[in-house]
Formats: C-alpha cells, structure tokens, sequence
C-alpha cells in the first residue's frame, strides 16, 4: 500500500489573465498514497496534491469491483494511471478539484493508457 507508483510537479496554465496572475506560480505535487479493498471487490486509491498556496488535500478514487473482472477487465495499475491522468486534466484546465472521485465506465475509457501487452504463453 505504501509503494508510490506516480509523483510529480504540475503547474496550472490558464489563458484567463485574472487567472494566470494567480495562478502562475502554483505548482502542485500529486503523490499516489496507495488503495484500499472494499465490499465487493471495489478499490479505493488515495491521492494527495500538495501546493505551494494550499494546504495538502487528499483525493480518492472509488472503483466498483466489476471493473476489475472479465474480459475489459482494468489492473491496479492501471487504475492508478486513469487517476493520475484525470487529475493532470482536472488541475491543467483549472477545474474544481472534488475530494472524492466515483471512476466511470467513460472515465477509464477517456484516461486508459493504450498498453501493448505481448502475448504469453496465457494469451488465447
């Protein structure tokens, strides 16, 4: 749970001029804290941002279990990765950030990285 998968700086850009004087000195660290098991095979992943003009905030992430069975079936890791990723959305465009987050069905689909598996020897 401990192990930190992502961490970064990110600097907020906006093409406001009320909001680039405020906000072009902002930098915020997104740091992946790890996940919790929860009834029914759903995950919960905990984000912290750090800022330099705010207190650190933590954000979570609930998924429902059935993403993470079958043949769509989505791995932790890449759970973490859709994460990452919609936050980097949220926090480039300046979005409200909300505490908590429910992954949708278009959230994986908008924020899943294309990943190139090669076949093993359990590929059909």
């Amino acid at each position: 749970m401990s192990k930190k998968l992502f961490a970064g700086n990110l600097t907020s850009q906006s093409t406001s001029p009320d909001k680039v004087n405020v906000m072009k000195d902002s930098k915020k660290q997104v740091r992946y804290i790890g996940f919790d098991c929860l009834l029914n095979g759903e995950r919960r992943l905990s984000f912290t941002i750090d800022e330099t003009s705010r207190d650190k905030r933590l954000i979570t992430f609930d998924f429902a279990g059935v993403l993470f069975v079958g043949k769509d079936r989505i791995l932790l890791k890449e759970a973490a990765g859709i994460c990452y990723s919609k936050l980097n959305d949220l926090i480039t465009n300046g979005s409200d950030i909300s505490p908590e987050f429910v992954v949708t069905p278009e959230d994986i689909l908008r924020y899943k990285q294309v990943s190139h598996r090669r076949p093993g020897k359990h590929a059909a």
